[in-house]
């Protein structure tokens, strides 16, 4: 026999049930559970907010720029947790586990127009679903995410670079296109498919999860490099575990390589930090720079345009380390010299699949072709992917060229001096290219090339010329006020665009001074 207490035995007689009681004043308690929660969290972010906009004024950068740089060094220890706590866990845990660190990171950077980014992957997602086996996915895909991309430039749009939902949705606008392509190649016949096309082309629709996480990659959402849908599938499905290197032992991401670049992105950091403290990104329209000697003036424009550069330098250079971290950017091997035998060879693993720019080859180019295979390369390789070579039944290759600058121009913004700046890169690459065809052509120049001390003369020669054209032609890019950049122009009378402009009236010239021979001066109609 069981005794229940007098007041449960009270409740029973008044008709009255315990049990519901106790529900009852538990479900009272779960708003006041949520509320406290809540103001947890509130008190949480409101703390952090406060230590960040306390921290952009003790080191006197904006806090938006901060909260930028602060979320590209978070790639680092996201990658060491999932290397060591979620990479063996399923595909599926994985793919929300970035997809989550992502999100975490654009509400940190951009607040909730975080939201702009998750609507456009359940738009593609959809569309990949609906008709990604058709050419009516990768055409929509371009019309709609570069349509998403132009109004939230058109909504955001000022006279100066300002730091929005945009900077990070840019990335993100050919990350999309650039999956629809790969699905829709993916279900073509590959022999009709270019080398490219059959590495990235994906058989099966990717998961809402698997889009997302890819997507959203903590490491590269931001502020890139670009990566294709096959290379994040490989870091899911964990295949880098079961690669050997050259001694037997299971492959590993370096450490150390990871640190190195991100030490060498933190150098550039403070070189834009402590350059643009002197030389400000409106320094090239002020009057301290244009009422000086013309001399002067190009030389200070070189200087002002490496340390606005530096920016990107330092953002790439950081993000690269973290995908060398998390083993994103392994890239297959290559034969190097032993250094302890050097008349034998050791098969190292090559680690740069995510990497955006060659510093030793920005550092030391001289020619602006140069410049093209080492700055910003994983956003060149994509347009060359997805429209360059797509562009292929134009028959056409000046056209394709124009049509992949135009499309990066857009890509770029409404600004009208973004079209001025690839128009820029477009004369200057074409003409350097033809003159260059001259040079490979004429005796004159390969009798005096081939004596070194020509060629340790003209290099830095060559150097200086590539800086005072690549300062110039960035000017519009980095002012952007059309006000700004004409006045710039004007007080150097356009000399860059005379020079390459009036290269085709210059050229018959050039070819009788160089003695091209005349057999040889046709060239291949595109």
């Amino acid at each position: 026999m069981s005794f229940a207490p007098p007041d449960v035995v009270s409740d029973r007689i008044w008709g009255i049930d315990p049990a519901a009681t106790v529900n009852a004043s538990l479900a009272s308690q779960r708003p006041l559970g949520l509320l406290l929660l809540s103001q947890h969290v509130t008190g949480a972010v409101a703390a952090l907010d406060s230590a960040v906009a306390s921290l952009a004024t003790l080191v006197g950068t904006s806090e938006p720029s901060l909260r930028l740089l602060l979320a590209l060094l978070v790639g680092y220890p996201i990658a060491v947790f999932h290397r060591l706590a979620v990479s063996g866990a399923p595909s599926v845990v994985q793919n929300a586990f970035f997809f989550g660190c992502g999100v975490v990171l654009g509400v940190f950077t951009q607040g909730w127009d975080v939201c702009h980014a998750l609507v456009c992957i359940l738009v593609q997602y959809l569309v990949l679903v609906a008709c990604g086996k058709t050419y009516v996915s990768p055409l929509f895909s371009v019309v709609f995410q570069l349509a998403y991309l132009l109004f939230g430039y058109w909504q955001t749009e000022t006279e100066d670079y300002n730091f929005s939902w945009t900077l990070s949705h840019c990335v993100l606008t050919l990350r999309l296109i650039g999956i629809a392509f790969d699905y829709y190649d993916g279900q073509q016949d590959p022999e009709t498919l270019s080398k490219e096309q059959k590495l990235n082309g994906l058989r099966r629709c990717p998961s809402f999860l698997e889009l997302g996480g890819h997507a959203l990659f903590p490491a590269s959402f931001l502020v890139g490099p670009q990566f294709p849908m096959k290379r994040y599938k490989f870091l899911i499905r964990g295949d880098l575990k079961r690669i050997r290197d050259s001694e037997g032992y299971p492959l590993s991401p370096p450490l150390g390589v990871a640190l190195g670049r991100l030490v060498l992105g933190l150098l550039y950091t403070g070189v834009y930090v402590v350059g643009s403290g002197y030389m400000p990104v409106d320094y090239a329209a002020s009057d301290d720079l244009l009422n000086r000697p013309l001399w002067q003036r190009l030389c200070l424009l070189v200087v002002w345009a490496k340390v606005s550069v530096a920016k990107y330098l330092s953002c790439w250079l950081i993000t690269e380390g973290a995908c060398i971290l998390s083993g994103l950017s392994f890239n297959g091997f290559e034969e190097q010299p032993d250094p302890k035998d050097p008349t034998k060879t050791i098969t190292k693993a090559k680690w740069d699949g995510c990497r955006n720019i060659h510093v030793s080859v920005y550092e030391t180019a001289t020619e602006y072709q140069h410049m093209i295979l080492c700055f910003n390369t994983n956003t060149n390789a994509w347009v060359a992917n997805y429209i360059y070579k797509r562009m292929k039944f134009l028959n056409k290759k000046h056209v394709s060229h124009m049509v992949a600058m135009a499309f990066l121009a857009v890509w770029h913004g409404l600004n009208f001096s973004y079209y001025v700046t690839f128009f820029n890169e477009y004369i200057i690459i074409s003409r350097e290219r033809d003159f260059y065809d001259l040079l490979d052509r004429s005796p004159v120049y390969k009798y005096w090339f081939s004596k070194k001390w020509v060629r340790y003369s003209l290099k830095p020669l060559k150097v200086l010329w590539l800086w005072f054209g690549l300062s110039y032609a960035v000017i519009p890019f980095l002012l952007l006020s059309t006000d700004k950049w004409w006045r710039v122009y004007t007080s150097l009378y356009f000399h860059i665009h005379v020079v390459f402009l009036s290269y085709p009236f210059l050229k018959p010239s050039l070819k009788k001074w160089l003695q091209v021979p005349d057999e040889q001066d046709s060239k291949k109609k595109d």
